[in-house]
């Protein structure tokens, strides 16, 4: 303990110990006492015994408090400060430990040109534990808000704080708070992020960083955003055309995978077969605006389109493959279309998945784009034939083609035939409700819905690929029997 103020005498003040979690006699040897402080003497220790164990425990605390100051000479009162009790926090080192991040969300100011993010090393700091970080851009864009950071922390024997530095590049462009995060992964030496739902460990942890406009220009900024129908982000605009240069380098460049350690790998023949494979569509689609543009509202809107262009052209490309094949519309729809159409975001959702440390994206990502194909594909085509068919009204060719609408509609119609698409989407239902619950039940026994361990993984994909199995076979039995 210290001692502040007149040194010029000596005095003396009681100490003892009070039990927290930790537990005297179990976790320490409780003590209690008189200190003394001589003449001059400024500081002086207080000795408390550690009891270890070797049994795995949360880390404990437990409180030393001071008490009765009493000064050699009257004449010179002695007196307490304003921390006068020291809470002692006793580290388990029986447990490699639990890593992650002091605060999972800091704000700091662009004028700060520093964020400083605490890593702490909780319940146990045996032996030497490591793990990668990375930082991964949102709303700020690295190199021009921030400069990325990338590397390992290493905590060794009993050590428990480690500190990340990001330098925040402070520019004279007016914006709104802007976000990126940064991300840990990869622990070793048996130390974990903790647990998630179902106590289901995880395999990240993540700090979100805040950079704040400086409270000089935010009312400036506010009242530019209230003037533009869009909000300002300069440098995403600024570092929007080298984006866009390098979605091309992108599409045409081809990268290896990555070995058992993480190291980059050369391309394999397989590889470079999907890629030259690929490649035309890589370029037509690096022609699309970098979604750090308007927040990615230019993206999406041009994503559309070319989506619609090519959902044309694979359908016309598979109504003639069909058609040589000898085989019905329906097949053909259900098999060659829906794969052309569907294996993209399937993909992309795989991409999500393994990146996001949920599966929501790539769930949002499937039943957003077949929502989207459905609206597209079917909706609009179908609305505007419907108000085509309104005004038109009946012809002589409309009521040749459909002599059994004509005499239930005379003013005429936009006619869709169901044909097989009721049994073929009463079979769809049936086998996507088995596929949720195989998922719902994957949530409640083992915590998860995707990945794993290697058996379950396996056999759940087994499942799902024959229910779309069970879907095509089923589908093409009964338009086949039907013709």
């Amino acid at each position: 303990m210290e001692r502040s103020g007149n040194l010029n005498c000596a005095c003396t003040v009681k100490y003892a110990t009070t039990d927290g979690s930790a537990k005297s006699g179990e976790d320490y040897i409780a003590v209690k006492g008189e200190l003394k402080f001589e003449f001059g003497q400024k500081e002086a220790d207080i000795q408390v015994t550690i009891i270890d164990d070797n049994v795995y425990e949360p880390d404990e605390s437990f409180d030393v408090e001071l008490s009765s100051p009493k000064p050699e000479h009257y004449l010179q009162p002695a007196e307490l400060g304003e921390r006068t009790v020291c809470s002692v926090t006793i580290i388990d080192d029986d447990f490699p430990g639990i890593l992650g991040f002091k605060e999972n969300e800091i704000k700091v100011l662009e004028s700060a040109g520093k964020a400083v993010l605490r890593v702490e090393r909780t319940g146990g700091a045996r032996g030497r534990v490591t793990c990668s970080y990375r930082s991964v851009d949102g709303d700020a864009i690295a190199h021009a808000d921030y400069v990325p950071v990338r590397g390992e922390l290493v905590f060794m024997e009993g050590e428990a704080l480690q500190e990340i530095p990001i330098t925040i590049i402070d520019d004279s462009a007016f914006e709104k708070d802007e976000t990126f995060r940064v991300i840990l992964e990869k622990p070793t030496g048996g130390a974990q992020f903790g647990y998630g739902f179902h106590q289901a460990p995880m395999t990240q942890a993540v700090c979100e960083v805040t950079i704040a406009s400086d409270d000089a220009t935010a009312s400036t900024v506010e009242l530019v955003a209230k003037m533009c129908s869009v909000p300002i982000n300069a440098d995403a605009f600024e570092y929007s055309a080298t984006s866009w240069v390098d979605q091309f380098k992108l599409a045409i460049t081809l990268h290896g995978g990555e070995d058992e350690d993480g190291n980059p790998s050369a391309p394999t023949s397989t590889d470079w077969a999907i890629h030259l494979l690929t490649l035309p569509f890589k370029i037509l689609f690096a022609f699309i605006p970098p979604v750090v543009i308007a927040e990615g509202k230019v993206s999406f809107l041009v994503s559309l389109t070319f989506i619609g262009v090519v959902t044309a052209v694979i359908g016309d490309v598979a109504a003639i493959f069909g058609c040589c094949l000898g085989l019905p519309d329906a097949i053909t729809a259900i098999t060659f279309v829906a794969m052309g159409t569907s294996l993209p975001d399937t993909f992309a959702s795989k991409t999500a998945a393994v990146m996001d440390e949920t599966a929501d994206a790539s769930v949002v990502n499937v039943t957003g784009s077949n929502a989207v194909n459905v609206l597209l594909g079917l909706g609009m085509p179908w609305m505007i034939g419907a108000l085509y068919w309104t005004s038109v009204g009946a012809t002589d060719d409309w009521s040749a083609r459909y002599p059994d609408m004509a005499a239930a509609y005379p003013n005429g119609g936009f006619v869709v035939r169901a044909g097989d698409l009721v049994f073929s989407v009463g079979v769809f239902v049936g086998c996507a409700l088995l596929c949720l619950t195989g998922l719902t039940c994957r949530r409640l026994f083992e915590g998860y819905e995707l990945g794993g361990a290697t058996a379950p993984k396996y056999i759940y994909g087994v499942v799902f690929f024959a229910l779309w199995a069970v879907y095509i076979v089923l589908s093409c039995w009964n338009t086949l029997r039907e013709k």
